[in-house]
Formats: structure tokens, C-alpha cells, sequence
């Protein structure tokens, strides 16, 4: 869905899907480095988690832990420019 949205010019709406896939790959690297409490919310894995556990384990590659803590920067990011657009385009009518 990411990349259908990406390629169609939806580069922000694209950044949702792909940020929910991401994080349930991180989780389910966490519960392979044995964090069994990782699967008992939806709450992101902690940054300090996620170098500490998956990263030590050799389950992810620093690089690629930190290219995971600029994806949710920019998911965050992304989510407050749409609610900013949505409220105002709910203003203009």
C-alpha cells in the first residue's frame, strides 16, 4: 500500500502503511531477541529497546535501527501536517 501511495504522489499518506509495517516487524524482532513483553500492547518498542535488545542481539543493523527512529520522526510528523490540513480544510467548508 506504501508504495502504491508513493509512486501515485501520495508520498505522505504513504508514510502510514509503511510506518505500521515497520513497527510490526520491530515488534516481532523483539520477541525473537526474547522480550516476550513485546507483544503485550501496541505501544512502540523503545528506542533504548530497540539498540539495547534487537540491535546487541544482531537482529537489525545500527544503520537500520536508525533509519527506524528517522521513519517514526517522520510518521509523526507527517500524521500532524494531515490533522493541520483536514482542520483546516473542515474550516474552508
Amino acid at each position: 500500500m506504501g508504495r502504491l501511495l508513493s509512486e501515485g504522489g501520495f508520498c505522505t499518506e504513504a508514510l502510514a502503511p509503511v510506518h505500521q509495517a515497520v513497527e510490526l516487524a520491530v515488534r516481532a524482532l523483539a520477541l525473537l531477541s526474547g522480550d516476550d513483553a513485546a507483544g503485550a500492547n501496541d505501544d512502540p518498542i523503545p528506542a533504548a529497546a530497540l539498540h539495547k535488545q534487537i540491535v546487541s542481539a544482531g537482529l537489525l543493523l545500527p544503520a537500520d535501527a536508525a533509519q527506524v527512529s528517522a521513519l517514526r520522526e517522520m510518521a509523526s510528523s507527517a500524521a500532524s501536517i494531515v490533522e493541520k490540513t483536514d482542520a483546516a480544510l473542515m474550516r474552508v467548508g
